[in-house]
């Protein structure tokens, strides 16, 4: 009964196995033949994981399948009969065979022979071959580039006595190299000079000239954004928008610049962390901020905060190590000798970042950094940064002595309920504004500063600030006389060019966050617009919510307007916003404005200005969002509270504020510094970056990944202990000492993953399959030697992308055709031997392109975008959702225009609850989570998308106008047009005999439907060139379309 516990859960699962090998012909090794079955059956049970191995028996190790188990071994080399395991997969008894019949699974006869024959042979354990050292092989034929690959696959075909297929035609070739090099197909202009002399050194030159196109980085950074999942958004609840986009233009910009992949990988995992950081370095870094980040009501910080450790290491595996690393966060992983305390060692790496578990709704991400279109503005950026870190660390460090007096003082303010003053939200030089919009210059009028703006006779003239150091303003809380209180501008009128129109406008939002729609406006006025814009309708006024105030005052020089909150104009649908920004108006004349804000009773005005502390704090650092929306009453309550009577929050929050109200020329030059470089960074780029925390966070070893439990131990960052050993360093290590360690000599993972899906890209599929996965689930490379001489090429290169993708090319192996033989259909109908080339549908972003190029109207440029754009896309799939948080600058899908709608698809605004339907449908990741390897596959909702989206429809359409334009004087000819346009070549007599019947049916019934011709000329955007009638250019539609539609150009041969 002893002996059938311990083997009773042997095996749990036991999917087929996919790729064993035939045996007879050649000696049984372990990570080709064995490792494969015990991994996928048994594993599970008996490997890795030491807490949840069943029966303490582990087969991943000699020493533990030959254990002594009382008298008996589960493997006993050189003698199968007396293997343990030889009985049980042998037995026919259900209460003895392994696997245990409840699995309703079973080993093939196959398989049991594997096993036998391996423990016969000595039962010898191997290494896993991604993890031992990498070592270059020799070449077969001891020749080298190019032809070693040649060499090594020749080899394999020889031992499968198998012939490798003829080379692809000079067409099939260009057209394979253009998408494979740039995502589009080539020419019919670029196919004949080839067809024209097809030599080596020509196909050389063509490939070099693409490489140096700006379509081949931008095509190669699709995979690599795939991978680390870039999106446009943040991915949970809201899933608003990030600063993201210039991530995305420094990866393109940095593959066209063929950056080292070492320096590439160190820059986005530590760039914050290199000497003398640059804004590319750490416009990297924003690689560790494009994780998912949660900003939901009621979240928990701290779980939250080990969700998002997850997501580092998650990616971390997939990206660089090819390893599921997520499956050791409840337990050693089942598979892979990966720990636990693995997972939340290379958690603890990331501690040092600045993040929030529970961020506040909104685009903002804070920690950002800013870049500046030009030199002098990036230098005087850094200069205001140090000169305002060492003034506010100077402001911070004084002594506190005297706060007890200053706090009575401001508790009596607080129960102020008498009197009444100003609150300067708004003083001339703008608090730190986010959001500037318009232009004015800063003059002194009558010895104070003011902002002088002008504006012609009938001219309107605007300027907008929001989001202030000064916090938000919730004017329905803070009312208690709507008579008396009142927004207020002071503004100097020029006697001898008055205005004829002043205004003010307050901008509203939630969170602290400007909102995106015109309801989050209020316009007041006084005087007459003569210039009609306040009755017109834009993006910051509603006609609805516009209301005259009255007569322009008399008086000239300083006056003030105001507005009493009892005239203040209604929310729309009784939503009630923070007001978080003003607005300041004129048509015609010169004025001057002065300060701005609330008039309000003194006990308002006191907690308003006591808020600003918070604020502050936090200004660049995120918060949870439970404790971020309560920052403009954190410090009153702080203060009014007993020093003994606070928490640490709070003991902070009213120090800072002493301090700062206590050191009032400190805080001027502080402000005014501020003031500069926040209006200067309100017209620059803001971008997610990683920076360094100076109280870093703590991570445990969590019991089942509970992170509420915290009886595990603290763990310091460290690297992985099987594949570094149990020496591991006793210095601290940070990011960037991982990152280094990626791709340190005796480390052979990084190189062996990446070169793997090089390979995949340009034959079609991987030498290992499982791209994602390079342990032991993973598939057993076809051509070992050959991926560890790629890898060995690759490392040696000095990690030069550029050289391998030329090695990959320059192989005879590139050029074969992709039919197979009858031979190898039959014994090969994966393509594991690679004798022959991948043929496979070309990606979502690939489809869009060819089909914009067939047309004519896809938007090349050698500049990189930062902003994505918005091609068509079905009204009701995202325009408003109860995800939507109103304020918070969440988007509506404004389908871009002109042509910035035919940008390349990587541009794309990707949300990742809701990608492009059309990319959805042709398989396109949704990035939630890193993706190595997308699916691809063949259904009918992609023909219906191809026939009816509005972007192939219009791409259809516009094709045919170009076809229509051309100087043909025949349909036979203008068919071979498009035949040589979309696909490069001459259509056969049988297709162009289809598509004539397809034309002249067409014609027939437009003329008979001329309303459903024009209906069609409609879709999309741009107007039909041609001079053709409506009803021929929706005839050629037809054709075009269908052309479009077709298998050969959707895939690549």
């Amino acid at each position: 009964m002893q002996r059938l516990l311990l083997f009773f859960v042997w095996a749990l699962i036991l999917p087929a196995t996919s790729s064993v090998l035939a045996v007879a012909e050649s000696a049984i090794e372990f990570n080709r033949d064995v490792r494969p079955i015990l991994s996928k059956n048994c594993f599970y049970c008996h490997g890795f994981d030491q807490a949840n191995r069943k029966a303490g028996l582990r087969l991943d190790t000699l020493a533990g399948a030959t254990e002594d188990l009382g008298g008996y071994q589960a493997v006993v080399p050189g003698d199968p009969e007396a293997s343990e395991i030889v009985l049980r997969i042998r037995s026919e008894d259900p209460d003895q065979i392994m696997p245990p019949p409840h699995t309703e699974q079973t080993l093939s006869e196959q398989e049991r022979e594997i096993i036998e024959q391996w423990i016969a042979g000595g039962a010898q354990y191997e290494e896993h071959w991604a993890w031992r050292p990498l070592v270059r092989p020799e070449v077969p034929d001891g020749s080298a580039g190019a032809d070693a690959i040649d060499a090594f696959l020749r080899a394999g075909w020889e031992k499968q006595a198998a012939e490798p297929v003829a080379e692809a035609t000079p067409r099939t070739l260009m057209r394979r190299l253009s998408l494979d090099l740039r995502g589009l197909p080539p020419t019919i202009d670029e196919v004949r000079a080839f067809e024209a002399d097809p030599s080596k050194e020509h196909f050389v030159r063509i490939r070099d000239r693409w490489m140096g196109e700006l379509a081949f980085a931008e095509h190669q950074a699709v995979r690599w954004l795939d991978l680390v999942r870039w999106a446009d958004t943040s991915g949970f609840v809201s899933d608003e928008p990030i600063a993201s986009g210039a991530y995305r233009a420094w990866v393109i910009r940095a593959i066209a610049e063929n950056m080292p992949f070492d320096q590439f990988s160190m820059a986005q995992l530590a760039g914050d962390l290199l000497p003398d950081a640059s804004d590319d370095d750490l416009i990297a870094s924003g690689y560790n901020r494009i994780v998912n980040t949660n900003c939901e009501a009621g979240a928990i910080e701290l779980e939250q905060l080990y969700k998002l450790k997850g997501e580092h290491v998650r990616a971390l595996g997939t990206v660089w190590l090819g390893m599921t690393t997520g499956c050791a966060e409840c337990h050693d992983h089942k598979f892979d000798p990966l720990s636990a305390k693995d997972y939340y060692s290379l958690a603890a790496f990331f501690d040092d970042l600045v993040e929030a578990g529970v961020y506040t709704p909104g685009d903002r991400r804070e920690p950002l950094h800013y870049v500046h279109d030009d030199a002098n503005a990036s230098r005087r950026d850094r200069q205001l940064r140090a000169k305002i870190s060492r003034l506010g660390k100077e402001i911070e460090t004084a002594s506190i002595e005297g706060m007890e007096a200053w706090r009575e003082q401001v508790v009596q303010e607080l129960n102020d309920t008498e009197s009444r003053r100003d609150f300067v939200w708004a003083p001339v030089q703008l608090p730190a504004p986010r959001i500037t919009e318009g232009q004015y210059e800063t003059v002194a009028v009558d010895d104070q500063f003011a902002r002088l703006t002008r504006a012609e006779d009938g001219q309107f003239n605007r300027h907008h600030a929001a989001e202030f150091m000064t916090g938000y303003v919730n004017e329905g809380g803070e009312t208690t006389d709507a008579e008396q209180d009142a927004w207020f501008v002071n503004v100097w009128i020029d006697p001898e060019d008055r205005p004829e129109m002043l205004g003010l406008q307050i901008s509203h939002g939630d969170y602290g966050r400007l909102g995106w729609r015109s309801a989050n406006y209020e316009t007041y006025y006084w005087g007459k617009d003569t210039s009609d814009t306040l009755d017109q309708a834009h993006a910051w006024s509603d006609p609805e919510r516009v209301v005259r105030v009255g007569d322009l005052p008399n008086e000239s020089g300083w006056v003030r307007l105001e507005v009493p909150l009892k005239r203040r104009i209604k929310p729309v649908s009784g939503q009630s916003f923070e007001a978080v920004g003003m607005a300041w108006l004129q048509t015609g004349g010169t004025v001057a404005w002065g300060d701005s804000g609330l008039n309000l009773r003194n006990d308002k005005v006191t907690s308003l200005e006591l808020g600003e502390t918070a604020i502050r704090l936090w200004w660049e650092n995120p918060v949870n969002r439970q404790t971020y929306e309560r920052r403009m009453s954190l410090v009153p309550k702080a203060v009014r509270k007993a020093p003994e009577e606070r928490d640490a929050t709070e003991k902070q929050l009213a120090e800072l504020a002493f301090l700062q109200h206590s050191q009032s020329e400190r805080m001027a030059r502080l402000r005014r510094m501020e003031s500069e470089l926040f209006v200067m960074r309100s017209r620059a780029t803001p971008v997610l970056v990683s920076r360094q925390t100076e109280d870093p966070k703590t991570t445990r070893l969590l019991h089942r990944g509970d992170y509420s439990d915290k009886s595990g131990p603290v763990l310091d960052a460290a690297l992985p202990g099987f594949l570094v050993g149990e020496d591991r360093s006793e210095t601290e290590l940070n990011r960037l000492d991982l990152a280094e360690w990626l791709f340190a000599d005796d480390n052979p993972i990084a190189a062996r993953v990446f070169v793997n899906r090089l390979w995949h890209q340009f034959y079609g599929r991987g030498i290992s399959e499982t791209l994602e996965d390079a342990g032991t689930q993973g598939d057993w490379p076809s051509h070992i030697d050959l991926l560890d001489w790629l890898a060995c090429e690759f490392r040696d290169s000095g990690w030069d992308r550029n050289h391998m993708v030329r090695l990959l090319t320059s192989a005879k192996a590139y050029r074969l055709s992709s039919i197979p033989t009858a031979d190898l259909a039959e014994r090969d109908p994966g393509n594991r031997w690679h004798a022959r080339q991948g043929r496979y549908r070309i990606h979502a972003e690939a489809i869009r392109d060819a089909a914009l190029r067939a047309a004519g109207i896809l938007k090349m440029t050698d500049q990189v975008p930062t902003h994505s754009f918005f091609p068509y896309q079905p009204d009701p799939y995202w325009t408003r959702s109860d995800k939507v948080m109103f304020g918070s600058r969440h988007m509506d899908w404004e389908t871009s225009s002109d042509r910035n709608q035919y940008h390349r698809s990587l541009y794309t605004f990707w949300k990742r609850q809701n990608i492009h339907p059309t990319m959805l449908a042709f398989d396109a990741p949704t990035r939630q989570e890193c993706t190595a390897q997308r699916n691809i596959t063949n259904t009918p909702g992609q023909a219906l998308a191809l026939l009816n989206d509005p972007i192939f429809v219009e791409a259809a359409r516009v094709f045919a106008s170009r076809i229509c334009d051309e100087q043909v004087d025949s349909d036979q000819s203008r068919i071979k047009r498009v035949y040589e346009i979309a696909l490069q070549r001459q259509p056969t007599t049988s297709e162009r005999d289809v598509l004539l019947n397809l034309l002249r049916s067409q014609r027939e019934h437009y003329r008979q439907h001329s309303g459903e011709a024009k209906q069609l000329l409609q879709i999309g955007q741009l107007d039909p060139a041609s001079d053709e009638s409506a009803v021929e250019l929706a005839a050629w539609t037809a054709v075009t379309r269908a052309v479009l539609n077709t298998h050969e150009f959707l895939n690549r041969s």
